[in-house]
């Protein structure tokens, strides 16, 4: 699928077909973006489109959720929240509201006639004004939402669920508010706050098995971990830097132009470096492919997150300690390849000293 937009006052696209991840340094306009993608996939924003369509209000169910989304008000039972909403789906179909509340009402009125007689005898025999008592439930609702009590894993003080479990618990709500009947987008920004990385795991595995019931996955990330766990047969990848939405779903466009830069050193050809890509681009197959695949690039995804997640990278070959943006490499060839990856996704780079 396609969504069409203006960002920034650009025309602008994102392509997609199960999940959209959206990597991006910090305040690099991940928050605005989904915030508008929420807005046009809700049908509030006349300027975008879904596969060249415009989108009506309710047309998609749309679940959004931030840093903001407090767990607390989630996981109770109060008006309009996600938990609350969903048990109410599935289960007001099944119970007859009107015969529990008249059962519930009846058994009260024995409370109201003995406060009642109490009243007449102490009170309104004494007195000019009558004051009578009722108790008088005309809503399943007030019920439970004064009575209910919710525990998890046996807790009632949300304060000694660690912050990792409550986020799980969050989108674990998500399987109760998938539909049917229309598709769903969830979209979460930070989506792996306070998560470690085996919660990572167990998050993007969940989202495999939502994208089976009518469910696209639309998140965000600052963090370069990520990219190492993706499936690219799952996830759009795009990159939010200086305004710009950079795709970066096709590796093989990368891998290939390694392979044939790599060749045209060692041929020593007298044509321009392009001039070689444009003769030699078709003598790539699957197997040279693989071959890169499951070396080199396999073991430069941690490498490749930085480069997603960063303004501008530092190269070097030696190790002097733990620095921000640096990124450690052994021979010109790893080099090449992670020079391609800055210069596709705008990543400034400098190199601190060439082997």
């Amino acid at each position: 699928m396609q969504i069409n937009f203006k960002y920034q006052n650009i025309d602008s696209s994102i392509s997609f077909n199960n999940n959209l991840i959206i990597f991006g340094s910090n305040k690099s306009g991940k928050t605005t973006l989904l915030k508008l993608i929420k807005e046009g996939l809700s049908g509030k924003n006349k300027n975008f489109y879904l596969n060249s369509l415009e989108i009506n209000k309710d047309e998609y169910n749309i679940i959004y959720f931030d840093e903001e989304t407090d767990f607390n008000n989630e996981f109770k039972f109060t008006q309009n929240n996600i938990f609350k909403t969903s048990l109410y789906d599935a289960i007001y179909k099944t119970i007859d509201k009107e015969k529990i509340l008249a059962e519930i009402n009846n058994s009260l009125d024995n409370i109201d006639n003995a406060v009642n007689k109490y009243l007449e005898k102490n009170i309104n025999n004494n007195s000019k004004n009558k004051i009578t008592f009722n108790i008088d439930i005309d809503d399943i609702d007030k019920i439970i939402d004064k009575f209910t009590t919710i525990y998890v894993n046996d807790l009632i003080n949300t304060k000694e669920i660690s912050k990792s479990d409550r986020r799980k618990l969050l989108y674990q709500l998500l399987l109760f508010n998938t539909s049917k009947d229309k598709e769903t987008f969830i979209m979460i920004d930070d989506f792996d706050l306070y998560l470690d990385n085996e919660s990572i795991i167990e998050i993007l595995n969940l989202i495999t098995i939502l994208n089976k019931h009518h469910c696209h996955f639309i998140i965000s990330t600052n963090n370069s971990n990520i990219y190492r766990y993706l499936d690219p047969d799952d996830y759009s990848i795009y990159k939010i830097k200086d305004n710009k939405l950079i795709n970066f779903n096709n590796i093989d466009n990368i891998l290939k132009k390694h392979i044939l830069f790599e060749q045209y050193k060692k041929s020593n050809s007298k044509i321009e470096y392009a001039e070689f890509i444009q003769e030699n681009n078709h003598l790539i197959n699957k197997n040279d492919l693989n071959r890169i695949k499951n070396n080199l690039y396999m073991f430069q995804k941690n490498n490749i997150g930085i480069i997603l997640v960063s303004n501008k990278v530092y190269f070097t070959s030696l190790y002097n300690g733990i620095l921000n943006n640096y990124i450690f490499y052994k021979d010109k060839y790893e080099l090449e390849l992670l020079k391609l990856v800055c210069e596709k996704l705008l990543t400034d780079y400098e190199i601190i000293d060439m082997i």
